[in-house]
């Protein structure tokens, strides 16, 4: 404050200086509105420009960096304001500008989330990841006064984030994941500066709406070639519920056919097609699967083992513990004498063997099968409802 005493104690000293400085600003080509700072003294030597409070001020000054300049005239900073250049930065031209930007409040709206923080960006982007939200180059802002604190419960700035759309584009058998803000196919198309020729096939149509995590597929045709859109049978996953009764179904989950487009290379031979290629397919929509609950408790129907071993026996062989038809398997449970060796029974053949040694290898190679008597007698069991392994 000794610069400011100076030049307010003498008439003379004073009307020189601002006049000095007048003509130095107008030499300078400097527009206003900008404030001619009081603050000076005889041996300043650089010209400051301080742009703050949406004001311009103007002085001379030795100071050394920007931290001294704005303490010499008596600027003021809150604890989230910011200035450019940093503080620290030194001071060596004439016409040194420096830019103060004061924190305010700022109310982020997020899609259903609400963000509130204090911030001295100028950029929405930067507002936006300086609370820890990520951003995409597509995404938009609007940035706003509130005039409303009831409405708005806030006083300051309100940011609305824009989100773009992620989906997927299959670009001629190339597939890329995107951010749009189109909000039909032929906006993104004109948007990517991307033109579909009369020959080539685009799913979904032009006039759908973007969706999320959609993809949209460009196949170009050409020559000999035909796309076609199949149909993509869905697959059913059965449950076993052992507290239900056989014959007990539940469709948990209905089953969804998918579809694709399939291009083939097609010959013709005097214009009749003689074969076809599949030379290339593009998932549309995945199947979705079937999930059935099936009863399982088969105590109602087979009491015990020896209630399934009966069934077994006489789906396979009617009962006949010495069957040998000839065709490589032997005794009442159909035995291979590969399977039946490694049973360890002391047999040659599963029809030498007692009634209880036969009855007592069915059981075991039951149990030891990864699938049961599911994937040892698969005939007979779907036939029987046959519980998958012994009790």
């Amino acid at each position: 404050m000794r610069g400011y005493k100076a030049m307010y104690t003498s008439g003379l000293r004073r009307s020189d200086l601002v006049f000095g400085w007048f003509l130095a600003i107008i030499t300078a080509g400097l527009t206003l509105p900008m404030l001619i700072s009081p603050i000076a003294r005889a041996n300043d030597t650089r010209v400051v420009n301080v742009h703050v409070d949406d004001q311009t001020l103007v002085f001379p000054t030795d100071a050394a960096n920007v931290e001294a300049a704005l303490d010499r005239v008596e600027i003021k900073l809150g604890e989230h304001d910011l200035v450019e250049p940093s503080l620290d930065t030194q001071i060596l031209s004439d016409m040194f500008y420096i830019n103060v930007y004061r924190a305010r409040p700022v109310v982020i709206l997020d899609g259903n989330t609400r963000h509130q923080i204090v911030s001295a960006y100028q950029s929405p982007r930067l507002i936006v990841e300086q609370a820890g939200l990520h951003t995409y180059d597509e995404d938009r802002y609007e940035l706003s006064r509130i005039n409303n604190f009831l409405s708005d419960g806030s006083v300051g700035l309100k940011l609305r984030v824009i989100r773009a759309t992620p989906l997927h584009l299959s670009l001629y058998g190339t597939t890329s994941t995107i951010r749009t803000q189109a909000t039909t196919v032929a906006e993104l198309l004109n948007e990517r500066g991307i033109s579909v020729d009369n020959q080539d096939v685009l799913r979904p149509q032009s006039e759908s709406a973007i969706k999320a995590d959609m993809t949209v597929h460009l196949v170009r045709v050409s020559g000999d070639r035909e796309v076609v859109e199949e149909v993509i049978p869905f697959a059913r996953r059965e449950i076993r519920d052992t507290a239900q009764p056989i014959g007990y179904v539940k469709v948990t989950t209905a089953g969804q056919n998918g579809s694709q487009l399939v291009t083939y290379d097609v010959i013709y031979e005097n214009g009749r097609e003689v074969s076809r290629r599949a030379v290339d397919k593009v998932m549309l929509d995945q199947p979705t699967e079937e999930v059935v609950i099936l009863g399982a408790d088969y105590t109602g129907v087979y009491p015990n083992n020896a209630a399934i071993l009966a069934a077994l026996r006489d789906c396979e062989t009617h009962g006949n513990y010495q069957a040998n038809t000839g065709n490589g398997f032997f005794g009442a449970y159909q035995f291979m004498i590969g399977t039946w060796t490694t049973l360890n029974t002391g047999y040659a053949r599963a029809d030498l063997a007692p009634p209880a040694v036969q009855d007592k290898a069915a059981l075991d190679n039951a149990n030891r099968s990864g699938g049961g008597f599911w994937s040892q007698h698969p005939g007979c069991s779907a036939k029987l409802s046959l519980p998958q392994f012994p009790y």
